[in-house]
């Protein structure tokens, strides 16, 4: 069985880091909106490979309904 924090390692490794306007790295944590936190070009790799990696089919996934996504401010989230 896979575990959640398999999944969350799985992310931490796929998606490249954020990091503030002062180079404070901002992790994925279980909360963290993928959407939200990488690039609508990665993200679909991300995903592809997780298909893979766990046989999970994402072959149903529309990206389109996720993007654009509206950024929330980084004033707001992260000071």
């Amino acid at each position: 069985m896979v575990t959640d924090s398999e999944i969350l390692e799985f992310f931490r490794g796929e998606l490249s880091l954020a990091v503030t306007f002062t180079f404070k790295p901002i992790p994925i944590e279980f909360d963290t909106p993928l959407q939200g936190y990488a690039e609508w070009d990665e993200l679909p790799y991300a995903i592809d490979d997780f298909g893979k990696k766990f046989n999970v089919d994402v072959s149903a996934i529309n990206f389109d309904a996720y993007y654009p996504w509206e950024r929330e401010s980084v004033y707001r989230k992260w000071f």
